[in-house]
């Protein structure tokens, strides 16, 4: 049972979290179009409770399915990926014999009898595990066309010259050397960011990227 300071807390980060979906919706665009392509395409994911949604927000991730979900859906999580957490119900069935409980999967050919003859009445009751076990959209093949076009953290292909490409990454590279700003490249498996293409760590002066989406826009 929570506590009436554990349910405000729960509300305050349900609140946070509508809140920042919102504003990024508000700054990526003033389309209704957009806005009902989004909503039209998110409707088709599982409806997940309360709590799953807050945590699914926190790594980033919007339409999820599991592994063989996205493989009955027509796509392939792609190689490496790793799972998201959410949380995932677990009954667990258990009866007194001897006048101590005992889990029903343990039960012995004797009182699997007596249960079945209603000797022994079986309790049922549910609880939840934590679980990584659905994949985002953007960790499958499924190609950029088909995510809408405000899909967070969504790839967008950019026409740009070499050379002009070569002048923005040198004035970046001359803006981070003045602040004293290094630039980092994780290996994949040491990525923790999520979806997202970086990050800043203001303690340690530095820019994280994402090398996957770097290696995606290559």
């Amino acid at each position: 049972m929570l506590t009436e300071a554990q349910k405000l807390q729960k509300q305050k980060e349900l609140e946070k979290a509508q809140k920042d979906v919102m504003e990024s919706i508000e700054k990526a665009t003033n389309s209704p179009e957009d806005m009902k392509e989004l909503l039209t395409f998110l409707s088709k994911y599982s409806n997940y409770s309360i709590k799953n949604r807050i945590l699914l927000h926190r790594q980033g991730a919007k339409a999820v399915k599991s592994y063989k979900g996205w493989q009955d859906a027509g796509y392939q999580v792609q190689k490496g990926e790793k799972a998201l957490k959410i949380w995932t119900p677990v009954v667990i069935k258990s009866f007194v014999s001897n006048g101590k409980k005992k889990s029903l999967k343990y039960a012995t050919k004797q009182e699997k009898n007596l249960i079945a003859q209603g000797v022994l009445p079986v309790s049922t009751w549910v609880t939840f595990n934590l679980r990584a076990c659905v994949f985002d959209a953007l960790q499958t093949d499924m190609p950029d066309d088909e995510l809408p076009k405000l899909y967070a953290n969504k790839h967008i292909d950019r026409e740009i010259d070499t050379q002009k490409a070569q002048e923005i990454i040198s004035s970046v590279e001359n803006v981070i050397n003045r602040l004293g700003v290094t630039l980092e490249n994780p290996a994949l498996e040491e990525w923790n960011g999520g979806f997202a293409k970086g990050y800043y760590v203001p303690s340690s002066k530095k820019i994280v990227m994402n090398l996957k989406i770097r290696i995606m826009k290559k």
